[in-house]
């Protein structure tokens, strides 16, 4: 039995100590009661020192009475300097008062409370977090005492929390910013999530979109699809992926979207249903369609484009062609793709293309190539025009080339033909002028030359028949002959003779003219005539064609020295449209052909384009005037036809010579020259600008029997026409005069004296008493220079009207 005693000291009446007294009480009970308090207080401290929460106790001031070595460890402070500290001193300043009035609101209430997220520092400075539940301490008797606690370090789990919650920001300002939609559906296909350009990109607003499922805004087709799509995701466990499918927008628009999707799994990781990113492509659609037709009509262009198109690697093989490059090569494209580039050019052109690459691909220029030439599959050589520039890859990186080819070959021979053509033309101008100044000197040299010969002829007549001046003037005479003759010659190149064309056989001509050619060549060259049969005619001045063949037989003769053979030749010939456009100055119709040809020494292209000329001669001094084929040339163009010439060295010469073939039938009438011409009578009006022409006619005139009134210029000549007292039998006029022409003269004249007897004369008509060379009908004229017996015939002829 326990027991506890009280004993008292015992005092008698004077305050002495007699004795002592004293109370047993037995506390066996109550021992047992304060042993069973120690015991559970014992197991109580024990389990909160072995426990990993922090526990305290504090007294109504805050000063710690009991903590466990949790809460020491936690902040790091020894259980010494523990004891003596204050909850103030740890706690954040703006924590202070808040943890004043949470104990306050215990000791009030009574009741516990709980800090959440409440940071205290540790001793060595750091941060903690902790979360702490508090109660109220009672003492025996009920009264508070002080406050308890527990202490929990959510450190982590805030920094945790923290994480996770800048995570979830940052994923939820990600899938804000995005621009694909992003979706959660549950099992059955309903949204339960999506960002904002989710429902943007369907149309819909996001109440009306939450919770709605996928078959609302897809078609029956794309429904099936998605169903299928979601249930091989559910199945596997795998991603899916569509990359085309249609979508309904809210106002009833077809959009297409691609999209991905997985499946969604809970905490546990049981499914919960499906995530899926969708991205509109609509525009990419309308994008690669755009390209698809481009690439369509570019593929279009490239196939019914003429030129050849090519695709060369920078190896030279060639990756793609166009169907023209096919027909330009004459290759099939099997044949040509996989093949170099120098399979078909020469080794000069394919080092000539090597460059031009090699150029392309260091200045990243094109480069135009005006021509090559290209061998084609059947041997043949084409001439090529190329355009080639740099072909890159996808990232700007050069890959090859790309030509663009077109066959000139015919262009090429149209400039060339062109070339020729403007060679020609230039030429025809040059001889056209050339012919002008030769008519303007041949005009002027005529009248020196008619007052030489005719002065000459009135001094023979003079001249006793053994004078031995008369051999002189002779000489004088013969000279002023020659003279006349090259004169002539020049009048017949510059198209300004005057002649009489009449309807005769070309080939009765040649015959005629056989004998004289064959005394011309000598006997050392072979003349062969081979004329044709049903020969047409032709309007010419019988005397021009024995010209014509006499200066090309000339001509052929001094081109085989050595002897040869000369061969002429007639035909009917038509020229069309198309050979007359390649050569200048031609007209289609139909022609009588006179050809001449000589195996002779042949020209050189220098000497065929010199060759008209007047003057001009290859022969050496002495031997050729150079005015032989001008005449030629001359004649044949004053009688509307044309020349051409075929001569190489060595091969001898051709001309041929086309003249228009005549409809109208005539014979050739031969007047026969009188050489004695009966003296003359009558009066003669004189007209003449030139004083030493006409002193010298008027002499001729009067000693052949005329009586002569000489007049310098038309109008006084018209005045003395308005004299009726002068008689006058014949009008002899030059054609051009200062001031008035002759045949404005005739006209004023004859208006006065109707039947007026007229004879022209000139060195030059100017096309005033002729048209293109030939003498108007029923007009008669004499060529200057003439001689006396040539005048005084003229002058009968014409004053007896025949």
């Amino acid at each position: 039995m326990c027991v506890e005693s009280s004993v008292s000291l015992m005092r008698d009446e004077r305050n002495n100590p007699v004795g002592f007294r004293g109370v047993v009480y037995d506390i066996t009970e109550r021992k047992k009661t304060e042993d069973l308090v120690r015991e559970i207080a014992e197991k109580y401290r024990s389990l909160l020192e072995n426990i990993e929460t922090a526990y305290f106790e504090v007294d109504l001031k805050g000063n710690y009475t009991y903590f466990n070595d949790v809460l020491c460890r936690r902040l790091g402070y020894s259980r010494e300097e523990l004891m003596d500290m204050n909850y103030r001193a740890y706690s954040k300043p703006e924590n202070i008062e808040i943890i004043k009035r949470i104990y306050e609101e215990i000791y009030c209430t009574g009741k516990p409370k709980t800090m959440v997220n409440y940071e205290v520092f540790k001793k060595d400075g750091s941060r903690m977090i902790i979360e702490q539940s508090i109660s109220l301490m009672r003492g025996p008797t009920g009264e508070p005492v002080g406050f308890q606690g527990v202490a929990r370090d959510i450190t982590e789990r805030i920094n945790t929390e923290e994480t996770i919650k800048r995570s979830e920001e940052k994923y939820r300002r990600i899938l804000a910013s995005i621009e694909d939609g992003y979706y959660e559906l549950d099992l059955r296909g309903n949204f339960t999530f999506f960002n904002d350009a989710g429902y943007r990109i369907l149309g819909y607003e996001p109440d009306e979109l939450r919770g709605m499922n996928y078959r609302a805004y897809t078609s029956p087709q794309t429904a099936q699809r998605l169903y299928e799509a979601f249930h091989r995701i559910y199945e596997t466990g795998g991603a899916e992926t569509m990359l085309d499918y249609e979508v309904i927008r809210k106002d009833g628009t077809t959009r297409y979207h691609e999209m991905s999707a997985g499946l969604l799994r809970s905490a546990s990781g049981e499914p919960v249903g499906f995530h899926l990113l969708a991205r509109d492509i609509s525009k990419r659609k309308e994008a690669e369609e755009a390209l698809r037709r481009s690439e369509e009509k570019y593929r279009t262009i490239l196939e019914t484009m003429e030129e050849g198109y090519f695709e060369v690697g920078l190896g030279g093989t060639i990756t793609f062609t166009n169907d023209a490059a096919t027909r330009l090569l004459g290759f099939t494209r099997d044949e040509i793709i996989g093949k170099n580039y120098r399979k078909y050019h020469s080794p000069d052109e394919a080092g000539q293309l090597y460059e031009v690459f090699h150029r392309i691909y260091e200045t990243g220029k094109p480069e135009f190539l005006l021509d090559y030439e290209v061998k084609r599959k059947d041997g043949s050589v084409r001439n090529h025009q190329l355009n080639a520039a740099l072909l890159r890859d996808a990232s700007g990186k050069p890959k090859g080339f790309r030509i663009l080819a077109r066959d000139v070959t015919e262009r090429k021979r149209v400039e060339k033909e062109k070339a020729q053509l403007e060679e020609q033309l230039l030429q025809a101008q040059k001889m056209e002028s050339v012919g002008r100044l030769a008519g303007g000197v041949a005009h002027d040299f005529n009248n020196m030359l008619g007052v030489i010969l005719g002065y000459a002829e009135l001094i023979k007549l003079r001249l006793p028949e053994h004078d031995p001046l008369l051999k002189d003037v002779l000489e004088i005479e013969k000279a002023a002959t020659r003279s006349r003759d090259l004169t002539g010659q020049l009048l017949a190149f510059s198209r300004k003779q005057i002649i009489a064309p009449v309807p005769v056989d070309l080939n009765e001509l040649v015959m005629n003219t056989k004998k004289t050619l064959s005394r011309l060549i000598g006997e050392d060259v072979d003349l062969q005539f081979y004329p044709a049969r049903d020969l047409w005619k032709i309007k010419f001045d019988p005397s021009q064609v024995q010209q014509i063949l006499i200066n090309l037989a000339a001509n052929a003769r001094d081109a085989m020295p050595d002897g040869g053979k000369l061969t002429v030749e007639t035909a009917n010939i038509y020229l069309n449209e198309a050979y007359c456009k390649m050569h200048i100055g031609f007209s289609p119709g139909h022609y009588v052909l006179l050809g001449v040809s000589d195996d002779g020494a042949g020209m050189d292209k220098e000497t065929l384009q010199h060759l008209f000329e007047p003057f001009f001669t290859t022969k050496e001094p002495g031997r050729g005037t150079g005015l032989g084929l001008a005449t030629v040339y001359g004649i044949v163009k004053q009688n509307s036809g044309f020349v051409n010439v075929y001569s190489e060295p060595g091969k001898g010469t051709t001309f041929k010579i086309y003249i228009p073939r005549s409809l109208e039938e005539g014979d050739m009438q031969k007047e026969a020259e009188e050489e004695l011409v009966a003296s003359g009578s009558g009066t003669v009006l004189l007209v003449e600008d030139d004083d030493m022409v006409r002193g010298m006619t008027s002499e001729m005139l009067e000693a052949s029997g005329y009586t002569v009134v000489a007049s310098g210029n038309p109008a006084e000549a018209e005045s003395l026409c308005e004299n009726d007292d002068v008689h006058i039998d014949l009008l002899l006029t030059d054609v051009v005069m200062p001031g008035m022409s002759g045949k404005e003269l005739r006209d004023r004249i004859q208006a006065q004296r109707p039947g007026m007897k007229v004879l022209f004369m000139s060195g030059y008509t100017s096309n005033v008493i002729v048209h293109r060379g030939v003498l108007e009908e029923g007009v008669n004229f004499i060529q200057k220079p003439f001689s006396m017996s040539d005048l005084a015939r003229k002058a009968r002829e014409a004053m007896s009207g025949r």
